[in-house]
């Protein structure tokens, strides 16, 4: 199982043109951004799911599924997306 640094990750402008990606202990990512308005704001969505992940992983590891309400359709995906941010999926 792969490990990852304990959230929260926040974005962070560095300047105008570069974000990093940060939790409390360490720097996580940095990204330098190019291009038109455009990018650089599709640039920061990113940086913000990035951010995210850890948050999003403890809400769906709390998730549960023990009387079957919800789909298996559902329940499949979150397991999925699980193994995903652990580094399960071969």
């Amino acid at each position: 199982m792969t490990k990852h640094t304990e959230g929260p990750w926040e974005v962070e402008r560095v300047n105008k043109a570069d974000l990093r990606i940060t939790a409390p202990s360490r720097h996580i990512a940095k990204l330098v951004r190019y291009g038109s308005a455009v990018e650089q704001n599709m640039d920061f969505g990113n940086a913000a799911l990035i951010a995210a992940a850890p948050d999003m992983l403890a809400a769906l590891e709390n998730l549960e599924n023990d009387d079957g309400s919800m789909n298996k359709t559902a329940w499949e995906m979150v397991q999925c997306a699980i193994a995903k941010a652990k580094g399960d999926i071969k």
